[in-house]
């Protein structure tokens, strides 16, 4: 595996660890504080976790060339759901890519946002994007958890190197 790889491969894994910390945080929430509508990003910690699955989902559907996802935070109703379909999501991105050379990684590719408007970016580009969007909207997560009198995590880039050296 090649330093790029290598690279790609420890975004992926703190990305997996950070959301998991979010995780353990959302398991020990009431189905009320998991559902309640707050005022801030995309309400409710259970949209804020969809939607940041969604995301996910999103950019490895924009990588590989297939149509984007589409659906609401209200399409999963329970925590386990949620969890589940992320993990699936997390997966493929793994699988895609641990297929990628140095050169895939950097070869630059077009797609269409939500608006329809064409953007092109190297993969590596798209996946450091992915990886920086979940980690604003895990703070916000942390943040409105905290709000409701919960126990939050660290999720720092720096603590995942510590412990995963």
């Amino acid at each position: 595996m090649t330093p790029l790889q290598q690279l790609v491969q420890q975004h992926l894994a703190y990305n997996d660890w950070a959301n998991g910390g979010v995780w353990e945080c959302a398991m020990a929430l009431s189905e009320a504080q998991f559902l309640e509508p707050l005022t801030y990003s995309q309400g409710s910690i259970r949209n804020q976790l969809v939607h940041t699955m969604w995301a996910d989902e999103v950019w490895l559907t924009r990588l590989i060339g297939e149509l984007s996802p589409t659906y609401l935070a209200e399409a999963f109703q329970d925590r386990a759901s949620i969890q589940q379909h992320w993990h699936t999501v997390s997966q493929r991105w793994h699988a895609v890519l641990s297929g990628f050379s140095d050169e895939a990684l950097v070869r630059v590719f077009a797609y269409k946002n939500t608006n329809g408007q064409l953007y092109h970016q190297t993969a590596l580009q798209i996946l450091l994007h992915v990886v920086n969007h979940a980690t604003d909207h895990r703070a916000q997560t942390l943040a409105m958890m905290h709000t409701l009198g919960a126990t939050t995590v660290e999720q720092d880039f720096i603590i995942f190197l510590r412990e995963h050296p």
